[in-house]
């Protein structure tokens, strides 16, 4: 165990305190050492040889998962069934199963280095989101064909992304660190909020963090550096659950997804850390332009991918339409509740 601390201590981001990359290595070689003994008694390095394009995926999935709100489930997911040609249902439980080591250890990241997180969000958008992925489960995957999966997830992160577009770029504001005088309503709301990602997330094996993060930055203004390590720990707790949800209880949990998953544990538990590390030291403005890069590839590659017939074309227009509506209404009219404390901000850096 010293000498894997001793060979792993070198690439630890420097930018972790002792005390913090002890406790990290400690977590991180513990599962290097848990993993390595499933992995080799039951699959062997060959596995590697055959599919490691999943792995060199994650690594990228998993450093922009911690790095962002999206998640390594929202890269997985369109590189899995457009690049690699795996279906999607397959990349829905790899999602759930990736999701739970990265996130997880993304979360440990962030609560080690003390990252400004909202709690209350965390808290009830979780709790939602667990009856959502229940519901969603038993009542909507069944029933929904491959294609209309791969849709559902570029809509989904098409109007994210236009959420965050006006939230930045047109309906500028002062951002708040937390939500301030948070009330029961607001507890209800984002429960609410957490059943429809829950609903999202059991059909693609991911979505409830976005969600989140587009209503309460639209809603309550919230820094996107701290809604975004908000993000990922919800993300971490729906993704555990999802996946052992799916696993145990449902017992349709994709045998090729867990193949797929114990090849990029290694991989996730280290990227999607260091990916929340990284987020915390640059500014809001360049995550917020990155992912909008990201999101822009996503609905570009499906407008020449996927083929559309009237009625998902109508679907599409009236999703986004719906979505750009109420992010409208959520920005012009919920959020009326600050505009006090933002003159009275306007006029303290005014010198009134």
């Amino acid at each position: 165990m010293q000498k894997i601390e001793a060979t792993l201590s070198g690439y630890v981001p420097k930018m972790l305190n002792r005390r913090e990359r002890i406790v990290f290595l400690g977590l991180y070689t513990s599962l290097l050492a848990l993993w390595g003994t499933v992995f080799f008694s039951h699959y062997g390095l060959s596995l590697y040889a055959k599919n490691f394009q999943v792995p060199l995926t994650m690594v990228f999935g998993s450093f922009l998962g911690g790095f962002t709100c999206e998640g390594g489930g929202a890269v997985a997911f369109p590189v899995f069934t457009k690049v690699l040609h795996i279906e999607p249902y397959v990349a829905r439980d790899f999602s759930f199963a990736i999701q739970s080591i990265g996130m997880s250890f993304a979360s440990i990241t962030v609560l080690l280095r003390k990252i400004k997180i909202e709690k209350n969000v965390i808290k009830f958008a979780v709790i939602g989101g667990l009856v959502g992925i229940v519901i969603g489960s038993y009542t909507i995957v069944p029933y929904i064909s491959a294609s209309q999966t791969k849709l559902v997830f570029t809509l989904v992160i098409t109007s994210f992304g236009v959420a965050l577009f006006l939230k930045n770029f047109v309906f500028k504001s002062w951002e708040h660190e937390r939500i301030i005088h948070f009330k029961l309503m607001d507890a209800a709301l984002i429960f609410t909020i957490g059943i429809m990602g829950g609903l999202f997330s059991s059909i693609i094996g991911t979505g409830i963090h976005f969600i989140t993060f587009s209503f309460v930055t639209l809603l309550y203004r919230l820094d996107e550096k701290v809604a975004t390590p908000t993000s990922v720990m919800i993300m971490a707790a729906d993704s555990i659950f999802g996946f052992t949800f799916r696993l145990f209880v449902l017992n349709q949990f994709s045998g090729q997804a867990l193949q797929y998953w114990a090849l990029s544990i290694p991989v996730a538990a280290f990227f999607a850390p260091l990916g929340a590390i990284v987020c915390s030291k640059v500014s809001r403005i360049f995550i917020v332009k990155m992912l909008l890069v990201l999101i822009g590839i996503e609905f570009i590659t499906t407008l020449f991918i996927f083929k559309f017939q009237a009625e998902t074309i109508l679907l599409s227009v009236l999703v986004i339409a719906l979505s750009l509506l109420v992010y409208i209404l959520m920005v012009v009219k919920f959020s009326k509740r600050f505009a006090g404390e933002e003159m009275v901000r306007q006029g303290i850096n005014a010198g009134v």
